[in-house]
């Protein structure tokens, strides 16, 4: 990953346009970001995982490149990645765009 001063990193533009901007947010800080905006959990290696939603034609490529992928409809996959993971998964050329995951909450 290229980085610079401030411990920000540089997304190329390929990446950048496939992230939506809350996620763009959190790759160019590394997560050093406020937490209210995105589902987060740690996984059973002690990460701290983003859920997140990836749009692909192609989810074997997803899947071959070590993205680890939760569920597949159509070209939706959805999947809980590491900042890493993100900015891996927007370099691929199978990967269309790749979204925060929106909280819900109950209406009652």
């Amino acid at each position: 990953m290229m980085g610079c001063a401030s411990g920000r990193v540089t997304l190329k533009s390929y990446e950048k346009e496939k992230l939506d901007p809350a996620l763009q947010n959190l790759v160019i800080n590394k997560g050093d970001v406020d937490s209210s905006m995105y589902n987060r959990s740690t996984n059973k290696e002690g990460n701290t995982v983003f859920d997140v939603i990836l749009r692909s034609n192609d989810p074997d490529a997803v899947r071959s490149a070590g993205i680890p992928i939760q569920s597949v409809v159509r070209d939706i996959i959805t999947a809980q990645l590491t900042v890493k993971q993100i900015r891996k998964a927007a370099s691929l050329d199978a990967v269309k765009s790749i979204q925060n995951a929106a909280k819900h909450y109950p209406n009652n």
